[in-house]
């Protein structure tokens, strides 16, 4: 691993780089086979991951959450001659497959969740009315204190206060007769977005192809080959937290592609001045990578 002191061939480096050795096919045919297996069903819970529901009360419990996650790596790697002494070919395979579900939660339980009074009394009104506006029309007519003390103080009060202004204030923009019907009217797209709420299928899948070839011209001279191709693909993959404050339809989807071909050549030594032998090696890469984060098709209800 280098660090820093870079030799040219590693000018675009901004951090470190790491080098590592291929294996390559000998005389005899010879592979390995591998398999991991990852699940969250054998963890623990994490204190950290929870999901926060609305009890009858109206009141709101944060409860522990283990989703589902599983992982599994597995591949093979394989070599041989194909012309003994001389010319060899070695092949890998990895894949890896992971299968973890998010969910899609509220970013503030309390306030998404509040729903506004079903009936607006005169007990939470400035002017003892059952009107959303005052007398001029246009100045709220909501108490928003008597939500939060006294003896007519509610539950979670600063959030249905809010959420009752925001029934008041549709009947306003929506010319709606009264505040009954904003109420419904509010309820309604509350549901809607409860709806953008739960468990979200997400899988991520890696593949990884590995071909190379290497050629022993002589004693003093090799020539090698080698192509890396990864292909990632993760519908849903953009956000990976096990719960997010997105909607079911917006945790994106995200998919990498890239290709690496790599040709290596060690030449003959060549004399230098007086008589001392040099060794000379070529190296040369093409690379091919598309990486591509395309918007998740939204729900249409």
């Amino acid at each position: 691993m280098n660090t820093s002191n870079y030799s040219s061939e590693y000018g675009r480096a901004a951090g470190a780089v790491v080098n590592t050795v291929t294996k390559s096919g000998g005389n005899d045919l010879h592979g390995e086979v591998y398999f991991y297996d990852r699940d969250n069903e054998w963890g623990a819970f994490n204190p950290f991951t929870t999901l926060t529901t609305q009890n009858a009360d109206g009141s709101f419990s944060a409860h522990p959450y283990k989703p589902t996650d599983t992982r599994k790596i597995y591949g093979f790697g394989v070599g041989g001659a194909i012309i003994k002494n001389k010319l060899f070919w070695y092949f890998a395979f990895d894949r890896f497959d992971r299968n973890f579900p998010g969910t899609a939660v509220a970013g503030t339980p309390k306030a998404f969740f509040a729903a506004p009074l079903a009936a607006l009394t005169p007990t939470y009104t400035v002017d003892g009315t059952s009107n959303c506006f005052q007398s001029n029309g246009t100045t709220s007519n909501i108490n928003s204190g008597a939500f939060t003390t006294g003896a007519s103080s509610l539950t979670n009060g600063s959030n249905i206060a809010a959420a009752t202004i925001g029934a008041c204030t549709l009947v306003s923009n929506l010319g709606l007769p009264d505040y009954a019907t904003g109420a419904s009217t509010y309820n309604s797209g509350l549901n809607g977005l409860i709806g953008e709420l739960g468990p979200v299928p997400r899988k991520g899948q890696q593949t990884i192809f590995f071909p190379k070839l290497d050629w022993q011209i002589n004693s003093k001279n090799h020539a090698s080959f080698e192509v890396n191709r990864m292909r990632w693909i993760s519908p849903a993959g953009i956000q990976t937290q096990s719960s997010n404050s997105f909607a079911t339809n917006s945790f994106g989807k995200d998919y990498v592609r890239d290709t690496w071909a790599s040709p290596n050549s060690t030449p003959s030594s060549l004399p230098t001045y007086p008589t001392k032998p040099a060794s000379n090696t070529g190296a040369t890469s093409s690379s091919n990578s598309l990486s591509r984060q395309p918007l998740t098709k939204p729900r249409i209800s």
